[in-house]
């Protein structure tokens, strides 16, 4: 997804730094099917972060199903 940021799951539970610099912005996660981008968005809940989480229900194989646009490269 254009202006995507891949952040791997073990950087989030560590309260990795791309992430502690964007504290106070709306992120809307996503992974493949969808599960692991509901499971980041519980670990950031937990560990208070400051704003707004959203999951991308069905992940990137339900945006690619709708025909949305996706970078590659």
């Amino acid at each position: 997804i254009e202006g995507a940021r891949n952040v791997p799951g073990d950087q989030i539970a560590a309260g990795s730094a791309p992430l502690t610099k964007l504290a106070d912005k709306t992120l809307i996660l996503c992974c493949d099917s969808g599960t692991a981008g509901g499971a980041a968005a519980r670990t950031l809940a937990r560990g208070g972060y400051g704003g707004k989480v959203f999951t991308l229900r069905g992940g990137l194989a339900a945006w690619r199903q709708e025909n949305l646009p996706v970078v590659k490269g």
